[in-house]
């Protein structure tokens, strides 16, 4: 994992950002699921170099205590980075890292990482209001079903 890739940390920020909006949207898992845990996304290198972000494809997901998992996949030397990392961390179930990885014809290439918080993910995730029907972010509304995080009402229906 010696290679230096020429990146736009912002582009891919954004679409990492873009990324886990859309997979939290499109399953409506609860949002809560993913904090804790440390991602990994997959890209060929050409895709990765055209910025065709599309290309970007799910490989991985795990609790920050079981990055030795990706192992296999990324490197003894990149996991004792990440496990390093998160040795410092205090409120790690209100945290969730998804990381890029360049596949290479060698093996693969860290490129970036975006880490979101609970704040973050609250504040740009919407739903709709179960009473009004109005967009809300998950932020500006309030839960009011135990089991279930989508279902939620913004402040004037409260």
């Amino acid at each position: 994992m010696s290679k230096k890739l020429d990146i736009d940390e912002t582009y891919w920020w954004e679409k990492i950002d873009e990324y886990i909006m859309e997979e939290i949207r499109e399953t409506k898992c609860s949002p809560s699921e993913y904090f804790g845990n440390l991602q990994i996304l997959f890209i060929d290198q050409v895709d990765f170099e055209e910025k065709y972000d599309r290309r970007l494809r799910f490989h991985n997901m795990v609790t920050f205590d079981e990055v030795k998992k990706l192992e296999k996949w990324i490197g003894r030397d990149e996991v004792k980075k990440w496990e390093n990392g998160y040795q410092s961390l205090s409120k790690k179930e209100n945290i969730h890292d998804t990381a890029i990885y360049v596949s290479t014809e060698e093996d693969y290439v860290y490129a970036t990482h975006l880490t979101m918080t609970k704040n973050d993910i609250f504040d740009y995730l919407q739903t709709d209001c179960d009473e009004c029907m109005e967009r809300v972010t998950f932020s500006e509304s309030k839960q009011i079903d135990d089991d279930d995080e989508w279902i939620r009402l913004c402040k004037q229906c409260q």
